[in-house]
């Protein structure tokens, strides 16, 4: 027989959003009929999702917190030793939500105040833009010290190597963030 683990994240959504959806969708006998085991990514004293999601006493029996799970972190970047050191700061979107009201607003802040900036900028949208904003957003980007991608392979060195990151806090990126 196949031993069948879920893994979940710590944090799905709001308790008064998980727990009525929840119940609709008759997620806690999936948990009880479909799996063996259940493993969450977190840790219980940041969030517990036993307890705020109100697992029944047998699912909660056999789920495990299994810590965060991240890239492992590159070596810490020494401080920059001299005045030339060029400030970056990286623009993450995540999976693609968020595009309009961060990277859009971004690069308008960055065309109005052009004798303040002071720093690089490196945007990741993301290969699910939609084609036509990815397009403006290269347009808009062409006289601005930007350089816009829509993918890498992994983040985790582009985050520490920034001097700020400005996203939209999803899920994956605050971890990632948090690790460096």
């Amino acid at each position: 027989a196949c031993h069948r683990i879920f893994g979940m994240r710590d944090i799905s959504d709001d308790p008064q959003v998980i727990l009525p959806l929840w119940r609709k969708q008759g997620i806690y006998g999936v948990l009880r009929e479909l799996y063996d085991d259940i493993v969450i990514y977190g840790d219980p004293t940041v969030f517990d999702p036993v307890a705020r999601y109100e697992f029944p006493e047998d699912i909660a029996a056999k789920t495990r917190f299994v810590g965060y799970v991240c890239e492992p972190s590159p070596p810490l970047r020494a401080a920059p030793t001299s005045s030339s050191h060029v400030p970056r700061v990286a623009v993450s979107i995540g999976g693609g939500d968020g595009a309009e009201s961060v990277i859009r607003v971004f690069l308008e802040m960055l065309a109005a105040f052009p004798d303040e900036i002071d720093f690089t900028t490196e945007i990741l949208t993301g290969p699910l833009l939609a084609p036509e904003l990815a397009q403006e957003f290269r347009d808009r980007a062409q006289a601005l010290p930007v350089k816009i991608r829509d993918y890498m392979p992994s983040t985790s060195v582009w985050f520490s190597d920034a001097d700020l990151v400005v996203s939209t806090a999803g899920y994956n990126t605050c971890t990632q963030i948090l690790s460096h």
